[in-house]
């Protein structure tokens, strides 16, 4: 894959502006590594994922150290062409290089984008509830009964205040009921 690189306009002000020529990469982490060797020290880099054609990208399954990196999603400024900032959004290179979802996002936008390390460490993150209960209409439980405006009961029954009008069916105990659409 292709990359430019971007480095931190000043240590820590969170903006990011290229800073050399586009660099060839297996993956987003290496490209950091070769983007860092070429930056003040103190300076966070980036690097913005190269597009030379046009559409979707295919998805690129991370190498063995490129899985499970975490990344802010830089979003080049409309008003300010070529100073990228952070909009608060982390990819994550799980079943693809995070470049690959940030070529996705530059169509979305219509910006170019870049990816710099997450800063936040890991323990900072709220655990998430194993087993939520359903919030609305129409959800699926993580038992996987659907409910419209109603609850599932630790027997695995299912009750509905409404009509369910996916077309889908609630199941419980084995025993299933389709409901037609309106």
């Amino acid at each position: 894959m292709k990359f430019f690189s971007l480095a931190e306009t000043a240590a820590g002000s969170g903006l990011f502006e290229l800073s050399g020529a586009a660099l060839d990469a297996p993956g987003t982490s290496v490209a950091l590594t070769r983007t860092a060797k070429t930056v003040a020290a103190g300076l966070r880099v980036a690097v913005a994922p190269y597009r030379a054609m046009s559409g979707m990208p295919a998805p690129v399954a991370p190498a063995g150290a490129e899985q499970g990196q975490a990344y802010e999603l830089l979003i080049e400024q409309a008003d300010d062409a070529g100073l990228f900032a952070t909009e608060k959004q982390i990819l994550v290179s799980e079943t693809s290089d995070a470049a690959m979802t940030a070529y996705a996002l530059q169509l979305f936008y219509g910006r170019r984008v870049a990816l710099t390390p997450q800063l936040e460490a890991a323990t900072d993150a709220k655990p998430v509830e194993a087993n939520p209960a359903p919030s609305n209409p129409g959800s699926v439980s993580s038992s996987g009964a659907q409910t419209s405006g109603g609850s599932v009961s630790s027997g695995g029954s299912a009750s509905s205040g409404g009509a369910v009008t996916s077309g889908g069916s609630v199941s419980s105990s084995g025993t299933s009921s389709a409901a037609k659409g309106a």
